[in-house]
């Protein structure tokens, strides 16, 4: 099997390659990686259009899909070292089915990691339609390769607003905010200047936080379908390594372009 292709990078802590998500993860050494984040194909059924023109068809048969997820779960759970976590960022269709998949491999005992909890993240962008409940959610399934190893830190955690301030605790109290919990809200306007026309792009500071609660500097952080780039944006100035690939050279040469990076000809 050949390597992934080079196609962009620092040479010292950042590498966007061409590759099938599963290549590039068994790339990876074993148990070398601290965190993998990453936002796969939501299997909408539609075309996901960007700003730039960019656009690519989100359609897969169930047994098509199922296989890719699966494949993503098995190759992540090999590189994953012990403090290890998968982030999985996921539409509201395929959420469900995704954690039973995932359970296979972070289903706990007999060595096998554990799913250890969801973010609900709420966008008020776009049209929500009246003929229905509004669905304006998505979720990021979170699952830890051994969790008595994974090393926490809450001062990663961002920063909201405090919905319902108590009274008698003074003013300061009522504007500092608090740390989030398993409930954000990242609406992306598509005027956001941090915008790069990719379509479904995502907010960075949501990758951040990841980055920031559960790796440490020296840390891989890897993204296997990193459309625009947006971890490595993310883990900018962080000291963390970072691997980003794609099956797309759209999305090769958008992350490449968004990061400033050299493309390797």
């Amino acid at each position: 099997m050949p390597d992934p292709p080079l196609i962009a990078g620092n040479g010292k802590d950042i590498f966007v390659l061409h590759s099938d998500a599963k290549v590039l993860l068994e790339r990876l050494d074993p148990n070398s990686t601290t965190l993998i984040v990453t936002d796969p194909p939501w299997n909408t059924g539609q075309v996901r259009r960007g700003s730039a023109g960019l656009k690519y068809d989100d359609k897969h048969e169930y047994v098509a899909y199922k296989t890719l997820m699966i494949r993503l779960f098995e190759a992540s759970f090999a590189a994953l070292n012990e403090r290890g976590m998968l982030a999985l960022w996921l539409d509201w269709r395929w959420v469900h089915e995704a954690a039973v998949w995932g359970d296979g491999f972070f289903g706990g005992g007999d060595g096998r990691g554990v799913r250890v909890g969801e973010i609900i993240v709420h966008s008020e962008l776009g049209n929500p339609g009246k003929s229905a409940w509004p669905l304006k959610h998505s979720t990021i399934l979170l699952f830890a390769k051994n969790p008595d190893k994974v090393e926490f830190n809450y001062e990663g955690l961002p920063m909201v607003d405090r919905k319902a301030p108590k009274s008698g605790h003074g003013q300061k109290y009522a504007t500092e905010g608090k740390r989030a919990t398993s409930v954000l809200s990242a609406t992306m306007s598509n005027t956001d200047p941090e915008r790069v026309g990719y379509p479904d792009q995502k907010p960075s500071w949501v990758y951040r936080a990841l980055i920031e609660c559960y790796t440490k500097p020296g840390d891989l952080v890897v993204d296997p379908f990193m459309g625009s780039g947006t971890l490595g944006r993310a883990a900018k100035g962080t000291g963390r390594v970072v691997v980003l690939g794609d099956l797309s050279l759209d999305a090769c040469k958008a992350a490449s372009l968004s990061l400033e990076l050299t493309e390797n000809t």
